[in-house]
């Protein structure tokens, strides 16, 4: 039973910290090569907005820090551990997603005051996420009370409206260039990532059961 119990909580630890967001980060790669393009074809190499640089620092600190939590293993375990490693995850998902969206905010900036769109769209963005936690953490519990039950619905409600709140708003955005699909695809990005994450949750919830039950075993 101890041994079943060692196996368990190494599955949840080891998947939590290496759920397969770095090879969906890959994506940044994508992302920046169509910064580029837009920066070339407007001709903004003199007038790049700061955003696009943070978003280029931002996406490699990430990267690396990932990079690291991947491979280099921890020996100590604690469930700040475990915490640090789910908010690396959730911060490079939900990144990915964002940067695509800002393509169509590149694509715009000079010919619209975007800013309340923009506030927008990164709202619904962090809303969504929100939800996904919600929903997440209360879905995979062995003993669900009404408080988690409703706090499961809730969640899976305002993510999935808040999701399709981006992928809706892309059809309603000022355009010239018939770029307001960046802003749609980047919805099916963070519905991509909440799926990545629901396992992450998942983990972390049946990790916390385990320790309850058998204390810490790794």
């Amino acid at each position: 039973m101890k041994n079943k119990g060692i196996e368990d909580q190494s599955y949840y630890v080891e998947n939590i910290r290496n759920n397969y967001i770095f090879p969906f980060s890959l994506l940044n790669i994508i992302i920046w090569i169509k910064y580029i393009f837009v920066v070339s074809y407007c001709d903004m190499w003199d007038e790049i907005p700061i955003f696009a640089y943070c978003y280029f620092a931002f996406s490699i600190v990430l990267w690396v820090v990932l990079f690291f939590q991947i491979k280099i293993s921890k020996e100590s375990f604690s469930i700040n551990l475990i915490r640090r490693y789910i908010m690396v995850n959730i911060v490079v998902g939900y990144n990915i997603a964002i940067g695509y969206g800002n393509i169509y905010f590149l694509n715009m900036i000079d010919h619209f005051n975007l800013i309340n769109i923009w506030l927008l769209y990164l709202s619904l963005v962090a809303l969504s996420a929100f939800g996904i936690y919600m929903f997440g953490t209360n879905s995979f519990k062995e003993y669900k009370t009404r408080k988690s039950e409703f706090s499961k619905i809730l969640g899976g409600i305002i993510s999935l409206l808040a999701t399709g709140s981006i992928m809706i708003l892309g059809f309603f955005v000022p355009t010239v260039y018939d770029v307001h699909t960046d802003i749609f695809y980047s919805g099916i990005l963070v519905f991509c990532v909440h799926l990545l994450m629901i396992r992450t949750f998942a983990c972390y919830v049946l990790l916390k059961e385990s320790i309850k039950e058998h204390g810490v075993l790794i």
